[in-house]
């Protein structure tokens, strides 16, 4: 049996041209835009994990953050996957670095516009919760 993965990821908004926008990135060599963030490792605690993904792939710290929710869904390949999501201000400009091959903003349209690139946790579960939240 295959166990769960459970990761850590930061909701960034911008407002551009009359829409509200989340930051996704997307890792060389994978089909699919994601949250910034990633796996915890054993017995590390949620926040910190975030806060050692941001530094490693992005180069940013995070300030004011805050966990808004923990959503839960399947993995493109099948496997359980939960996601505590949180918000909070990136401090520095973030660039791709390590496995990150970009940084891709997009609104709810090109979420959907672009859901081939997008996991089913995002257009299952992420888009939904942000729904129910006000958050677009």
């Amino acid at each position: 049996m295959q166990r769960s993965i459970h990761k850590a990821a930061l909701l960034v908004f911008r407002n551009e041209a009359n829409s509200r926008e989340v930051m996704f990135v997307q890792a060389r060599n994978k089909p699919y835009m994601v949250l910034p963030g990633g796996k915890l490792e054993l017995d590390e605690p949620s926040l910190q994990a975030l806060e050692r993904e941001l530094d490693e792939e992005l180069g940013v710290k995070i300030d004011q953050s805050e966990l808004i929710g923990t959503i839960q869904g399947k993995t493109p390949d099948g496997r359980l996957i939960v996601e505590d999501l949180y918000v909070g201000q990136l401090v520095g400009d973030p660039t791709p670095q390590a496995e990150i091959e970009s940084i891709v903003w997009l609104n709810r349209q090109a979420i959907f516009e672009q859901r081939a690139q997008m996991t089913p946790l995002t257009l299952e579960q992420l888009v939904p919760f942000l729904d129910t939240q006000k958050l677009w």
